[in-house]
């Protein structure tokens, strides 16, 4: 007997609910950042894409059902194509609709199935987002009321004229992302936005991006906007270029400046110059609880030429200066924010706890360095250089840096040190060092001598010698003069061919032992953590491990119990976490 035909219909839209919740339909977005889904069987492909759909086709009772009810409806997909995109437009009636806008993967079809919804449909919709040029069938709705909105995108990349955003109504928008790009024109600068809009008062999220940022003359106005939002949360400003008079003529700034307290959650700069971070950071003022974001414009270094030469003459025909001396703007910019930053919170009462960790990920191919630091005695739960994948507010609730920053250096580590110290000072205890050129990196001593109270150092791996030693401060220079306060080394990834000898010479001195031993004569011996719990159990197992390659199986053995036996190794699984509180 089938007992599915007795559940009441009440009961049966509540498991659809359910469904709905437990097996959504995918966004195009969660399918682009997981490839595994693209190699299913094609049949197992659409099961997965219609996720919770698949309920509906049980009988004829259930599939009348679900079709009937329209609140089933109302998050439209566009991983199913243009026909579905169309089944829940029109099964969902006249409620307010949410559609999934991400493009990674939207088909030319979906695309001009939209052109088609959106104008009929726009007073349901709850988001939108889009690219707008001129002749975009977008363009003339922005100027009417969307009475449910609550998600704005918009990014305008052509000369558009002048438009009445929104109609000026008032709306629930609770997040906008509004962006003129460098082609833009007309109603693109910062004084033609509409700072007294009722539908700004009731944002959590606020994007935007003006090719010349806020400018003076604005400042007053866009600061009366931010007091006029009491539940925002998540601010994020853009800029390409910032013109001196954009803030050395700010009536904000004359003869005080202007500071508003908000409580956010996050304050980023985008892609944004250090002149307008700066400017901003004398009008804003985030609580020690918000994460800061600071993604600069990369700062070319002035170009060296002799005086009175033809490059010069050039040079200074396009309106730049040469000269003698090379000076990294990036970082001397990087340094002045950073005393603005902690000027910040030195203001704040109570005073917020200092910084206890520091991640630097450097990459010298490209002359970039990213910064992640934590207030909490932790690291991070995602690596620096993978961050990007995640919303720019996103990760709030969890371990997440409180200061990112992603900039360029050209100078000697010892002025990005510098400047560290200016936003970290000497609290900090923790460490998290990832390179992408071995080849260069630091003398242990640069970062020691500003962060002279670092315990717990980590690393990306055992680097061969003499770079763990340079790292550490080890036997290459004959005495140890850095990380004198270190007490833990933690590699992220480890094998065991890392840590033992070569092929010909297993129980030869490597490079960890060399450090261990010398830290060890020296009085100030460190507990060194690595995650081969698994590899060593293949090893004892018979399974392949990173030695198999060796001849001499007994020799390997031999010398990974010599390892375990050093009274300053721990053995802990890759996924392991590391007491790092115990060491503080």
């Amino acid at each position: 007997m089938d007992y599915t035909a007795q559940l009441p219909e009440k009961t049966l839209l509540i498991i659809f609910r359910a469904a709905q919740v437990v097996d959504s339909i995918p966004t195009s977005r969660s399918i682009a950042n997981n490839d595994s889904t693209l190699e299913q069987e094609p049949d197992s492909y659409r099961t997965y894409l219609l996720a919770w759909v698949n309920l509906t086709y049980v009988c004829k009772r259930w599939r009348k059902l679900a079709v009937g009810d329209p609140g089933l409806w109302t998050k439209i997909p566009v991983v199913l194509g243009a026909r579905w995109l169309r089944e829940f437009i029109s099964r969902s009636q006249d409620l307010p609709i949410f559609i999934d806008y991400d493009l990674p993967i939207q088909s030319p079809k979906v695309t001009e199935e939209l052109k088609t919804i959106v104008p009929f449909h726009y007073h349901r919709m709850r988001n939108f987002h889009a690219w707008l040029q001129s002749d975009s069938p977008y363009y003339p709705l922005l100027s009417s009321p969307w009475p449910v909105l609550e998600d704005l995108q918009v990014w305008l990349t052509t000369v558009i004229p002048k438009y009445n955003l929104l109609a000026n109504e008032a709306s629930p928008l609770r997040s906008l992302s509004f962006r003129v790009s460098s082609a833009g024109g007309g109603f693109h600068r910062c004084d033609s936005f509409p700072w007294e809009a009722p539908f700004l008062r009731t944002l959590n999220t606020l994007d935007l991006l003006f090719r010349e940022g806020i400018d003076a003359a604005t400042m007053g106005r866009f600061l009366d906007a931010l007091v006029n939002m009491p539940g925002l949360q998540h601010l994020r400003l853009w800029n390409e270029i910032y013109l001196s008079s954009s803030s050395s003529s700010c009536p904000m700034c004359s003869p005080h400046p202007r500071r508003i307290n908000l409580p956010l959650k996050t304050l980023a700069f985008g892609i944004s110059t250090y002149p307008m971070i700066e400017h901003m950071l004398q009008h804003i003022v985030p609580p020690a609880s918000a994460r800061i974001i600071l993604d600069p414009v990369r700062r070319d270094l002035p170009i060296i030429v002799s005086s009175g030469s033809w490059i010069e003459r050039a040079v200074s025909s396009l309106g730049f200066s040469a000269t003698e001396k090379v000076e990294d703007r990036n970082i001397g910019a990087l340094h002045r924010t950073s005393a603005r930053l902690a000027a910040t919170w030195e203001s704040l009462v109570p005073a917020p706890p200092p910084f206890t960790s520091l991640q630097l990920l450097v990459n010298h191919n490209l002359d970039t360095v990213n910064i992640h630091t934590c207030r909490t005695p932790s690291f991070p739960r995602t690596r620096a250089d993978q961050l990007q994948k995640y919303e720019w507010f996103d990760r709030i609730d969890g371990v997440h840096p409180d200061v990112t920053i992603n900039t360029y250096f050209g100078e000697p580590w010892s002025a990005l040190c510098s400047a560290l110290r200016e936003l970290a000072d000497e609290h900090v205890r923790m460490l998290w060092l990832v390179y992408q050129d071995i080849d260069e990196v630091p003398s242990s001593s640069t970062i020691s001598t500003e962060f002279p109270s670092i315990s717990i150092l980590r690393l990306s791996y055992p680097f061969e010698s003499p770079y763990l030693q340079i790292l550490t401060g080890g036997p290459d220079t004959g005495a140890i003069t850095a990380f004198l306060s270190l007490k833990v080394l933690d590699f992220e990834q480890c094998y065991v061919r890392d840590v033992i000898g070569p092929p010909g010479d297993i129980i030869a001195e490597t490079s960890l032992t060399a450090v261990l031993s010398a830290r060890r004569e020296a009085g100030i011996p460190i507990v060194v953590y690595l995650r081969l719990a698994e590899e060593i159990d293949d090893l004892r197992n018979g399974r392949q491990h990173s030695c198999s390659e060796y001849a001499n199986a007994a020799a390997v053995e031999h010398a990974v119990d010599a390892l375990i036996a050093t009274p300053e190794v721990r053995i802990i699984g890759k996924e392991e976490a590391v007491p790092y509180a115990a060491y503080l």
